[in-house]
Parts: C-alpha cells; sequence; structure tokens
C-alpha cells in the first residue's frame, strides 16, 4: 500500500515487535514459577498490550487510499477533442458509404459480364 509511509510501517513493526518482547518475556516468567504461584501476568495485561498494538494497526489499516484527482482540460483541448471525434465519425461514414460503393459497382460488372457471355451464345 504506496499511500502508507514508511513512518508508519515503521511504527507498526516496532509495536509487534515490542508486543512479542512483552509477551516472550512474560511466558520466560511464567515457566519459572511454580503451579500454585499468582500468574507473571493476567488476561487483561495482555489485553491492554493488545489493544495498544490493535489500535495502531487499525489506524494504519484503515487508512484509505487517496482519490487520484483527474487534471482539468482547458476549454481549447475540449474543442478539439469534440473535433477529432466529429472528424472520425466523418471518416468512418464516409468509409462506410466507400464499401456501399464498391459493392454496386461489383454488382453492375457481374450483370454486365453475363450479358457479354449472354451475347456470345447467340453467336
Amino acid at each position: 500500500m504506496p499511500w502508507i509511509t514508511e513512518q508508519e510501517q515503521s511504527d507498526l513493526v516496532s509495536k509487534i515487535e515490542e508486543t512479542r518482547d512483552w509477551l516472550d518475556k512474560k511466558m520466560e516468567e511464567q515457566d519459572k514459577l511454580s503451579l500454585t504461584d499468582d500468574p507473571a501476568f493476567t488476561m487483561d495485561e495482555f489485553d491492554k498490550e493488545l489493544a495498544k498494538m490493535s489500535k495502531l494497526a487499525k489506524k494504519v489499516f484503515g487508512k484509505k487510499k487517496p482519490i487520484e484527482k483527474k487534471p482539468k482540460k482547458s476549454k481549447k483541448e475540449e474543442k478539439d477533442e469534440e473535433a477529432e471525434e466529429k472528424s472520425d465519425a466523418n471518416a468512418d461514414a464516409n468509409a462506410d458509404a466507400d464499401d456501399t460503393t464498391k459493392a454496386d459497382g461489383d454488382e453492375a460488372a457481374n450483370q454486365e459480364q453475363d450479358n457479354m457471355d449472354g451475347q456470345t451464345e447467340d453467336l
């Protein structure tokens, strides 16, 4: 996510490492205690540490991607685009007309050929 700064990323990573280190330390302390001793940490303490990390994570991951603004076009550019679109439309219409004219010319040539064939058969 390129819209999240390096500083925000490094802050989150350091907070995660800090929470992990805290938990590892508490787990080591708990391992040294007997079953009858008071616990090295409670779930309330763990929830508080986790909440600190979660708050920062939500802030970073909840950051929305900025909306990219399209550059405004000047009136001259808009007119140029409209003129270009019209010329493209005219070019397409002319191409269609040329295709129709060519097809009509082919039919006329075929009829003429048939007429000539008919005349040679009469001979």
